[in-house]
């Protein structure tokens, strides 16, 4: 009996300092996304020294942008390698962009391949997108535009803008993909970035009314499903 209300008790005090770490890190987000990076990085480095992975990929992204402390790349790229290591994407994908760019690491694209697949295929749409620009341009990886389409189609769907103008684009020039002006269309309009306009006027004129009125109503259909 006695037994039994030890583990109890342990069991209980768990809980409790679980909950305490989870409000710690809501207070430290919300600091961060506030702007008050000094009271973040007071609330997230002690959690991140813990290991809590959200408050490592925060306190490294305040590093790299010298946010609330001096600007560090290296001990950025030290705080999202420990996030990395717990299969935090978000984690992941940073240390890729560090090692894409050069930033407190040396260049390694291959690194950055790696690092950007882990965080891709969990699901991470930004990960995705430049994974997608890697095997688009050969960088760490072999070049190939089927499979920057297939990452590109993974955060076009998403929501990922960038993603769906990169898609457009290769619908556009059948590169990695038939050729299809129609899906090409739909893709640069749900992107709404107006720097694709006149590629968006290019499809529309290679198309007839009734491919254009199918294209417009999955454009409705995407939309009304958002």
């Amino acid at each position: 009996m006695q037994l039994s209300r030890s583990v109890g008790r342990a069991c209980l005090l768990a809980v409790l300092v679980c909950s305490a770490a989870c409000d710690s890190v809501q207070n430290g987000t919300h600091a961060f996304e506030s702007g008050d990076y000094k009271i973040a990085i007071k609330i997230l480095k002690p959690l991140a020294e813990k290991g809590e992975a959200t408050a490592q990929v925060l306190v490294g992204r305040m590093f790299l942008e010298g946010h609330g402390v001096k600007e560090d790349h290296a001990k950025a790229v030290h705080w999202f390698e420990r996030a990395a290591e717990q299969r935090s994407t978000d984690g992941q994908g940073r240390l890729g962009w560090c090692y894409k760019n050069g930033l407190g690491v040396a260049r390694d694209y291959r690194v950055a391949a790696r690092w950007f697949q882990a965080a891709a295929e969990g699901d991470d749409a930004w990960a995705q997108h430049q994974l997608g620009h890697l095997y688009r341009y050969g960088k760490g990886v072999t070049q190939d535009d089927a499979q920057a389409a297939r990452w590109w189609l993974e955060a076009a769907e998403d929501g990922h803008v960038f993603a769906q103008a990169n898609l457009a684009e290769l619908y556009r020039l059948g590169q990695g993909v038939e050729q299809d002006c129609v899906s090409a269309y739909f893709w640069y309009t749900v992107s709404g970035i107006d720097t694709t306009n006149d590629e968006r006027r290019l499809c529309s004129e290679r198309m007839n009314s009734e491919e254009l009125a199918g294209a417009e109503y999955r454009i409705v259909a995407w939309r009304s499903g958002k």
